[in-house]
């Protein structure tokens, strides 16, 4: 990236000495693991065209040195992703400690959070989410890594899962204000309709203070070229990213955007399916207590709580089932015209 990339530590086109002062920078993002089946595209073909070593490369050689993010919260870690983050000038060099590997790591599952501060793990770390408290000079705050069950259906699972966080959050006595407490990552909420369990928790939508509900997506078809081909026919766009954060006496939002949306080589590869979610912040003795205005609240009321506005899984599958049996259709057919005309 450029030195005048948006994407650096100052966002827009603001004039650096108009710029309040940036304390904390925290990005989010699904790194993608190194095979994704797709059900339709042989697997190796699938490890070819999602070359893995060269997106995981531009993470640890541009994106992540030109973002400089101070915490770092991965989703679908694998063993491939953490061998080659181990060998990366960017980890040896950066400053940077790492929560461990879980099992599922193995299967790209693993959530992980890199932390330039000092960081202590509060959690027995499974495939869901990680919890760490990190401390800045005299300033600690709480950061969580979540990443929900996936598929639309889930709707119930990844409800269960934000109670257990939320119930692992009270065992360790960790409660907002007194602490300050971020939870980013893949909540994969599918509908509108799910962005109810941050509210039932306490967590603000941080895209909200700043953006739209009809912006912002992180899963995007449309504009990300590796999502659009890994899932044929499908046109859904969704906000599965977040980044939350519950009231706190101690930081306040300064901007979030997102990240990593260029093309990195080829005519489908882009460093992820997902993109990312890159939030700044200022240390304040006023805190952060969410103002979302009012046309957010009306957007959202227009919202349908039980649908997302495009296709359902079933009709994409539908759709696929009919293009490729159509498809094989025609293969037959042009093959017994070809047999007509030889003989």
């Amino acid at each position: 990236m450029s030195s005048d990339s948006p994407y650096l530590r100052n966002f827009g086109e603001t004039k650096a000495e108009d710029s309040p002062e940036v304390d904390l920078t925290l990005l989010s993002y699904n790194v993608l693991h190194p095979i994704n089946n797709t059900y339709i595209v042989p697997e190796k073909l699938i490890k070819y065209l999602a070359d893995y070593e060269k997106r995981y490369s531009y993470h640890f050689e541009s994106l992540f040195p030109d973002l400089a993010p101070d915490v770092l919260c991965l989703q679908e870690v694998s063993e491939a992703y953490i061998s080659m983050l181990k060998n990366s000038t960017f980890y040896k060099k950066g400053g940077y400690t790492r929560t461990k590997a879980t099992p599922s790591a193995k299967y790209g599952r693993s959530p992980m959070i890199l932390s330039k501060y000092p960081m202590e793990c509060l959690n027995s770390q499974d495939e869901k989410f990680v919890i760490v408290r990190i401390t800045k000079e005299t300033q600690q705050f709480i950061v969580i890594c979540v990443h929900l069950s996936g598929h639309e259906q889930n709707i119930f699972e990844r409800a269960q899962e934000m109670w257990f966080i939320d119930r692992k959050l009270k065992e360790l006595n960790i409660k907002s204000p007194k602490d300050t407490i971020f939870l980013l990552g893949d909540l994969n909420l599918h509908y509108p309709g799910e962005s109810k369990i941050c509210d039932q928790y306490g967590f603000h939508d941080l895209w909200l203070e700043r953006h739209s509900h009809f912006d912002g997506y992180s899963w995007d078809p449309q504009e990300n070229i590796m999502s659009g081909w890994m899932h044929p026919l499908d046109n859904r766009r969704m906000r599965l990213d977040r980044i939350c954060l519950k009231p706190s006496n101690a930081f306040d939002l300064i901007d979030i955007q997102m990240v990593a949306k260029e093309r990195i080589g080829g005519f489908c590869l882009q460093s992820s399916d997902h993109f990312g979610l890159l939030a700044t912040f200022k240390q304040t003795s006023k805190g952060f207590t969410g103002d979302q205005p009012n046309a957010h609240k009306q957007e959202y009321a227009k919202l349908a709580p039980d649908s997302h506005g495009f296709r359902s899984i079933k009709n994409i599958v539908a759709y696929r089932v009919i293009t490729a049996v159509t498809i094989l259709l025609m293969l037959l057919y042009l093959i017994y015209k070809v047999g007509c005309f030889m003989f």
